[in-house]
């Protein structure tokens, strides 16, 4: 059956609006986040923390909810980075309206005893100090001890440099270590090794 010329441009017509209108629909109805889905990975280090940041993590994802779901990746990030706890961030659209968000925990490799307090913090791999650890959850990992590394980041970062160099196991290895300090007269490391208690400049 042909159909005539004078009928195909409104029959165009209709299809094209009948195309945008959907279009229209699908990107200002169908796709807004309506669930956010959050998965953290555990990490011993954050155990006894978990929740709470669990819980700080959804209340700022929480405004993100109603927005396209196209256009958020970055401003999602940004919210959820200013934690120190957090490491990477990855997120999945999951269409029409879904978002999934895996959040890798920061690994500590270090902690540092507060010289007032006497709180345990780990130490990011840039040399932040992150919030304290409850004292059941504290991580088998080498301890800094004194002044200096509370106030001189630039110190804690030479430390964290110099842990990534040194191998995981052996007799002079990262797992020998159990304290590290601050020589100020000399301007060097103090290790103290957990075998024996021994120092090491």
């Amino acid at each position: 059956m042909k159909i005539s010329i004078k009928y195909a441009l409104p029959l165009f017509l209709l299809f094209a609006c009948l195309l945008s209108g959907t279009s229209y629909y699908v990107l200002n109805h169908w796709l807004i986040v309506s669930e956010i889905q959050l998965e953290m990975q555990k990490e011993p280090a954050w155990e006894g923390s978990m929740e709470e940041v669990r819980s700080l993590m959804e209340s700022r994802l929480q405004p993100f909810i109603g927005k396209k779901i196209w256009n958020i990746s970055d401003e999602l990030i940004k919210a959820i980075h200013p934690e120190p706890r957090v490491g990477s961030v990855k997120i999945l659209r999951l269409l029409p309206n879904r978002l999934f968000i895996y959040i890798q925990p920061r690994k500590p490799m270090l902690v540092l005893l507060h010289p007032s307090s006497g709180k345990i913090h780990p130490l990011s791999m840039n040399g932040e100090i992150l919030p304290p650890l409850p004292s059941k959850q504290i991580p088998d990992l080498p301890i800094l001890r004194g002044i200096t590394f509370l106030e001189k980041i630039e110190i804690r970062k030479s430390v964290i440099q110099f842990f990534h160099l040194m191998p995981k196991q052996g007799e002079f290895s990262r797992e020998a270590i159990s304290e590290v300090k601050y020589s100020n007269q000399d301007k060097s490391l103090v290790l103290i090794l957990s075998k024996n208690g021994k120092s090491i400049k």
